[in-house]
Formats: structure tokens, sequence, C-alpha cells
């Protein structure tokens, strides 16, 4: 069973990276990749490009099937993708502002195990909570 198409009879296997069961539903010669199981989980995990990618789908294809099992528009691999996960999950301690305010960047950040995105992130976030303007430009 499709979520795309519903019931499909399935013709063969995709020869993308991911070989994939497909089929036609309705309108018969229309072959396309059966979307159910492990394809709906990446469909609603994984960035857009990577599921087109590795299932051999275009675009807009991938875009439909999103839509089809209600994926949301950021999925967490779009996300990852998007730089979100330069953003700390846990807060940061008194300590590590501390050690990040009283050190170079790229240093502040091998000490903390961080990249040096989060630094300047938390850093920019640090100023504008005591009202000091970033390095270069005036309030």
């Amino acid at each position: 069973m499709c979520a795309l198409h519903g019931p499909v009879i399935v013709t063969g296997w995709s020869s993308a990276p991911i070989p994939w069961p497909i089929g036609f539903g309705e309108r018969p010669g229309r072959h396309t990749p059966v979307l159910t199981g492990d394809l709906v989980r990446a469909v609603t995990t994984e960035a857009l490009c990577v599921v087109a990618a590795l299932f051999g789908a275009s675009a807009n294809t991938v875009q439909r099937w999103k839509k089809a099992v209600g994926a949301p528009a950021v999925t967490p691999g779009t996300a990852v993708r998007q730089g979100d996960a330069n953003r700390r999950s846990e807060p940061w301690t008194p300590a590590e502002d501390a050690l990040i305010l009283s050190l170079p960047v790229k240093e502040g950040a091998r000490r903390t195990g961080l990249r040096a995105e989060q630094v300047y992130r938390r850093l920019a976030e640090l100023r504008r909570a005591a009202g000091v303007a970033p390095p270069g430009k005036r309030r």
C-alpha cells in the first residue's frame, strides 16, 4: 500500500543508490517508488535533497511525498543541513560563558568541545544581553 497512490502493483526495483520497489497505481505506465515503510520514515526525518539523491527521485517528487505523509516543512535532517545543528540543546553554564569571554573564539571552541560558530553565536547573545555593541558596530 503506497501512502501516495494507495494500492499499487509492484513492477520492479529502482536503480537508485538505495534500491526501492517501484510500481504504478491508478495511472498505469507511470512508475514511481512505492511510498511505504523506510521511505516514509526517510521523507519525514531526512533532508529533501538527501531523500531525492538516495531514492532516485526529483525534488518535486519528494515534496509531493512529504505532503502526502504530512511531513513537516523542516525535518530534523533539513535542520541539520541548514545549520540548526550549531544550536546547543543544553544551556550554557556560567563557567563556559566566563571561559569563552576570556579566550579567543577558536581556543574557546576547542576547550569547550564546540564549533567556532556556536561560540560566536553565544558571544553575540551575551553582548546583546549586556547591551554591548558587536565589534565594529556603533549603537
